[in-house]
């Protein structure tokens, strides 16, 4: 039961991160942005769960979950960090950009 509810809870808390970064990706008319959260989705995503079992028992978090944060947490960050210096300051992804030309305005 336990593992369901923490599932539940970092779907919630992805849920909510991905329309604010969606929101603002429309508002900037720039959906790029949403692979930039790609790696920081990662990382949010690793730090509910381990904060998640923090609160039921701090003793059972073992220094392997730790190092498994901590790994997740430097692979997230270099994969933000290279999409958005890739993306950052030039023109949306062609990709996105024809789904948009052919959303006719929905997007």
């Amino acid at each position: 039961m336990d593992f369901l509810v923490m599932l539940g809870f970092i779907i919630a808390v992805n849920w909510l991160c991905l329309t604010l970064v969606w929101l603002i990706s429309l508002k900037i008319k720039d959906v790029g942005i949403v692979d930039i959260y790609w790696g920081i989705g990662f990382v949010i995503m690793a730090w509910a769960c381990l904060l998640f079992n923090l609160q039921g028992n701090p003793s059972v978090i073992s220094h392997s979950q730790w190092l498994i944060n901590i790994m997740v947490t430097i692979w997230g960050l270099r994969l933000s960090f290279h999409l958005a210096a890739r993306n950052l300051g030039k023109e949306e992804d062609y990709r996105y950009a024809a789904m948009r030309k052919k959303s006719a305005g929905d997007f």
